[in-house]
């Protein structure tokens, strides 16, 4: 994320070039994966990161959502013969990220009303 989210994608962005920033980099986290059957779900999942980017404003809210993937994925791997019921662990991965981003778009909602606060208070001084 820090790689992707945090310099390729801002840089090409402030550029002048949004739409290669985001297509290029989740692109290129795709391709970095090295495993073509699965180059087009992760150019997505790219997508979706560089949009919870975008919508934070911080790289805290990718970082959970592909952490949340990512154990997704490693649980399915290392007991996927467990019988266990996996659509059911890949929805409740989905959901879990879901809440951490919510809970990030609330905090940066709250930070920004704390910010026109204090212009607020800074101008009436």
């Amino acid at each position: 994320e820090l790689l992707f989210r945090g310099i390729l994608y801002p840089c090409l962005k402030q550029q002048g070039y949004p739409g290669m920033a985001l297509w290029g980099s989740s692109l290129l986290f795709g391709i970095m994966h090295q495993n073509l059957a699965i180059l087009v779900p992760l150019t997505f999942l790219g997508v979706l990161l560089v949009w919870l980017y975008e919508a934070t404003d911080n790289l805290t809210a990718p970082i959970l959502a592909h952490s949340m993937f990512n154990l997704a994925n490693f649980l399915g791997v290392a007991v996927g013969n467990a019988g266990w019921n996996w659509t059911l662990i890949y929805v409740a991965a989905l959901l879990m990220g879901s809440v951490l981003t919510a809970a990030a778009l609330q905090s940066r909602r709250r930070a920004g009303r704390n910010r026109e606060c204090e212009s607020t208070e800074s101008r009436d001084e």
